[in-house]
């Protein structure tokens, strides 16, 4: 039997608003991650996805239900876990090789060590050569790169990770997807992507969660029964994944038209 990495038990969360109805961004959600799974969220803005993750991070304290990690009940900041942003995090007076290490030293890892582990993981995700570059001479590409390495390189089990190639263009995103599964495929880390994009879902995942509108439940769970290895551009011209497209964007398109028309979503 698989062990389960996360577990969400009855989650939900309600933002207060000065002078208003305080708003409740997630209602009774629940669902579990096996360890070792690619796991891809999906539904319309604002139904709670992001929200999500950091509860699951510790970063916010849900107003009702429980979050488990590892098997232990998350209460405050986990540091056990990866968080990649949207955004790159990454500090521009430090260089590559800075923004690698930094969260090693933050750790008190000795700096040699915290060097070498660095080193090893810049040459891991391509950038040999760049590490002692500054963000602002590097392409968008190569920013996630450093991020990816400054995400990985402390070894968390699990991966959150909010649109983090949203950013990027489209050649380059499915180049950093590619980089993505390649690193996953080899340590089996337990992700929870979070994704706009259901093309991007399908073909990165294990299984993909459908999100209602706001506030957010879980409408509707779909198994990714595709092979593996995959390369995310040879993969979305399968009739299979064509077939799962058609069938998860049914359950997806009512909520991101209730979410446009300000219709909470009753299914």
């Amino acid at each position: 039997m698989s062990q389960v990495q996360i577990r969400l038990e009855r989650i939900t969360m309600r933002f207060r608003r000065r002078g208003q109805e305080p708003f409740t961004a997630l209602q009774d959600v629940s669902f579990e991650v096996e360890a070792g799974r690619f796991v891809s969220v999906v539904g319309p803005s604002g139904c709670g996805r992001s929200t999500t993750l950091s509860i699951i991070a510790g970063l916010l304290t849900p107003t009702s239900g429980e979050v488990w990690l590892d098997g232990q009940p998350v209460s405050g900041v986990q540091t056990n876990v990866g968080f990649m942003f949207q955004r790159d995090a990454l500090f521009p007076w430090k260089t590559v090789l800075d923004n690698v290490m930094a969260g090693l030293i933050f750790r008190k890892v000795p700096r040699q060590k915290a060097r070498d582990k660095a080193l090893e993981w810049i040459r891991r995700v391509g950038l040999s050569g760049f590490e002692h570059h500054y963000p602002y001479q590097l392409s968008g590409g190569m920013r996630k790169r450093v991020s990816l390495a400054q995400t990985l390189v402390y070894g968390p089990q699990t991966l959150l990770m909010d649109e983090p190639f949203s950013a990027l263009d489209v050649q380059t995103r499915d180049l950093m997807e590619n980089e993505l599964l390649a690193l996953w495929q080899e340590l089996r880390k337990t992700v929870l992507f979070i994704t706009h994009d259901l093309e991007e879902a399908i073909a990165l995942s294990d299984e993909v969660i459908v999100m209602t509108a706001a506030p957010g439940r879980v409408k509707a769970r779909y198994a990714i029964d595709l092979p593996r290895p995959r390369n995310v551009l040879d993969i979305r011209t399968d009739l299979h994944f064509m077939q799962l497209y058609e069938q998860i964007w049914a359950d997806l398109r009512d909520e991101v038209m209730a979410s446009h028309s300000g219709i909470r979503s009753t299914s």
